[in-house]
């Protein structure tokens, strides 16, 4: 979870409410943001790569950056005219969400893995007329020859590509963006390493994306108007209850309080129901990307 988003959620004391659950028993900590879902070298190349400065510094960082602005308009002037340059790094941001979780980055290396050694009739029929005549018979083959390391290298050197997938992006841009602010109570938005809420398809006519960027502000990316107004039409605690009901099942290394209220909803379904969202929505991506 990059820190900048979590900021959202910090009190006058610059911490916020870490729940987390190492073992069987969910625990609770008031924490400061860098405390809270930071996993070293998630992204790095293997070790043998040591020159490599790694996609957290090199690829994530420039994203994170100006995401950090796109978030600061959208909580304070996002009707007005955006920039193509913006818009388009908050929604490079939101696909990049999907893969920043390590559950979803070792789904994403197993599938590259596997089509990769699977192998492409495109590539190796390529391969065939640009080998020279002492070139190994496979395209694969030839990679391992040059790079023992290939095979681990591979998914990394494809995540940007598949992030980057100017298909997706443009749909995220078109879409109808909106900022919902309920109230209800004592309640607020709660958030965790899977916080980002998208619909089954972006093409159908009801899709929808829904992030919170903070304990009382909720992102919402409609492709319908109307789509948008049914969710605002579902009432203030309707809207805290399903988006916290998802964030909090999907949980699987923390779970991010303004406060306490809600410590027994939290505890109650951390962990329920843990999902890879890349799963289904970028299977048709990887085989384009290898």
């Amino acid at each position: 979870m990059p820190e900048f988003l979590l900021r959202g959620w910090t009190g006058e004391d610059g911490r916020l409410e870490r729940y987390n659950r190492p073992h069987k028993c969910v625990h609770v900590r008031r924490v400061y943001t860098s405390e809270v879902g930071f996993e070293n070298l998630l992204y790095d190349f293997a070790p043998h790569e040591p020159h490599f400065p790694g996609l957290e510094r090199a690829y994530f960082a420039p994203i994170d950056n100006l995401a950090a602005k796109a978030r600061r308009k959208l909580l304070n002037d996002h009707e007005r005219e955006w920039s193509s340059e913006l818009r388009s790094a908050w929604s490079r941001f939101l696909m990049s969400l999907l893969h920043r979780t390590p559950a979803a980055l070792e789904v994403f290396r197993e599938g590259v893995i596997r089509m990769t050694i699977r192998g492409s009739a495109g590539v190796e029929d390529l391969w065939s007329r640009i080998r020279n005549e002492d070139d190994p018979q496979s395209w694969l083959e030839y990679c391992l020859a040059e790079n023992p390391h290939f095979l681990e290298q591979r998914p990394l050197e494809l995540l940007p590509r598949v992030i980057e997938n100017k298909e997706l992006g443009l749909r995220l841009n078109r879409m109808l963006w909106a900022v919902v602010r309920p109230t209800y109570r004592n309640w607020s938005f709660l958030t965790s390493d899977s916080p980002l809420v998208v619909s089954d398809s972006l093409t159908k006519p009801n899709s929808h994306v829904a992030l919170a960027l903070s304990a009382n502000a909720l992102f919402v990316a409609v492709t319908a108007k109307s789509t948008l107004e049914t969710i605002v039409d579902m009432g203030d605690r309707a809207i805290f209850e399903n988006y916290n009901q998802i964030v909090v099942d999907r949980a699987a290394k923390f779970v991010a309080s303004v406060d306490q209220t809600q410590d027994r909803f939290i505890r109650n379904n951390f962990g329920r129901k843990p999902v890879v969202l890349i799963s289904p929505i970028f299977r048709e991506f990887y085989d384009q990307a290898a």
